[in-house]
């Protein structure tokens, strides 16, 4: 393959199949400091910043790599970029340095890859790095002049050249040609292997006039978007014919949109149009056939057997048969964790059970959704905003103490008491904070 000299960006951290629907964690401002719930595996170590340098403790609060860093990534698969002056490497759970620095950029690691830039060549420091990617011994896989990059999943790996997307297999040979306008990361999807978004744009006859002194039909096109998915083949599962959908499957469905021509209506003295619009969202499997028929006006991804939709501006809950079970009264709703869920009612947070009955009154100002038995929440606003911990039974399990608070991952949380960052354990009780 050619190398390329193009213009870099690099968007290996990637947002799953993300909807405007879900509650915003905005309040947090904490962050979380461990690595993301998305990884299968619950992490061990977790960062900290001292004087401006980045370390890790262990869930004990025990610094197991002292603050030397100028900045990290979290763990994942046992690796964490680091930076040391200008450019990032990587360093093991010990600490070790295992990739020097030498990046000017570098994501954590998935499917045994992490994405990179390069600095420019010596001697050519006007010129943009290079994108590419490097496996845990730091040895760069196939061609490293990609306009851009998404992280491998499931043995391959979306890449752009010249424009449109296509994708590599571990060994950095396209198996898929660049032929679309955007792509997501492959998802498992048992029946297919692993299934990824794609998207192109067409033109298309979007509105036909009739009518009026001259008579006959004109149309009138523009270009329109078309969402369906491929398999790592490159094999079209579902056409190109979407008008809208989410980037994954979740619990065998994902929320969705289809064209379809709108009603005619008047659109001056002599004519009458038609013009291709979006349906409502619906669901489609994972053969893209249509389960839930269109009539929703948002709605959100399955868990638990459940999934938000809103109907006009309020919702709801239905079940796998489209069937609504938690009738639409609800300004925003979560989805369902650990067999609750958390709605808001005029601008308050509370939660209920997958049968509707209220486990928590809405009062409160934030909410998160359950993990690991807990649920982040809040109290009051600006300086008097407290956070704390609820359990699964609607009580308070950790007092609203602090200034912000993360979710539980691998029984530590990350908080902020008196302006300063530190970690707790499930009984709240401090294992690090800064400065103490």
């Amino acid at each position: 393959m050619m190398a390329r000299k193009v213009a870099i960006t690099v968007i290996c951290s990637v947002a799953l199949g993300a909807l405007a629907a879900q509650p915003s964690d905005s309040p947090d401002k904490s962050g979380q400091g461990v690595q993301t719930a998305s990884r299968s595996a619950a992490p061990t170590l977790f960062r900290i910043d001292v004087d401006g340098k980045a370390g890790f403790v262990d869930k004990s609060g025990k610094v197991r790599i002292k603050p030397r860093f100028d900045k990290t990534s979290d763990f994942a698969e046992g690796l964490a970029a680091v930076r040391i002056g200008l450019l990032w490497g990587y360093i093991n759970t010990a600490g070790k340095v295992v990739i020097e620095p030498q990046y000017d950029w570098a994501d954590g690691f998935w499917d045994g890859f992490a994405c990179v830039t390069l600095p420019p060549p010596k001697g050519r420091p006007t010129e943009q790095g290079r994108n590419g990617y490097v496996d845990r011994r730091g040895r760069l896989i196939g061609d490293i002049e990609f306009d851009h990059l998404k992280p491998y999943r499931c043995g391959v790996a979306p890449v752009r050249i010249d424009g449109k997307w296509g994708c590599i297999d571990k060994m950095g040979t396209m198996v898929v040609a660049p032929q679309y306008d955007e792509m997501s990361p492959f998802e498992a999807s048992p029946p297919h292997g692993a299934l990824a978004r794609v998207v192109v744009t067409r033109r298309v006859v979007a509105m036909m006039l009739w009518g009026g002194p001259e008579g006959g039909v004109r149309d009138y096109e523009r270009n329109l978007t078309f969402y369906g998915f491929i398999d790592t083949t490159g094999k079209t599962v579902i056409k190109l014919r979407l008008a809208e959908v989410t980037e994954r499957f979740q619990e065998g469905l994902a929320p969705a949109k289809q064209w379809q021509w709108g009603p005619p209506q008047r659109r001056c003295r002599w004519r009458v149009g038609r013009s291709f619009i979006q349906s409502d969202w619906g669901y489609i499997d994972e053969a893209g056939r249509w389960v839930i028929k269109p009539g929703f006006k948002q709605a959100a991804h399955f868990w638990e057997g459940l999934a938000a939709v809103a109907d006009k501006d309020k919702w709801g809950y239905i079940d796998k048969s489209g069937k609504m079970v938690i009738a639409a009264k609800y300004d925003v709703a979560g989805p369902f964790r650990e067999g609750l869920a958390r709605v808001n009612v005029d601008g308050k947070w509370g939660y209920i059970d997958k049968v509707g009955k209220v486990i928590v009154k809405p009062h409160l100002t934030w909410a998160r959704d359950f993990q690991e038995g807990l649920a982040a929440v809040g109290t009051g606003e600006g300086n008097d905003f407290r956070a704390g911990f609820l359990g699964r039974n609607g009580k308070i399990a950790i007092p609203l103490v602090f200034d912000s608070a993360g979710s539980f991952l691998g029984g530590v949380a990350k908080v902020r008491l008196r302006k300063r960052d530190a970690y707790i354990d499930r009984t709240g009780k401090i294992i690090w904070q800064k400065g103490r």
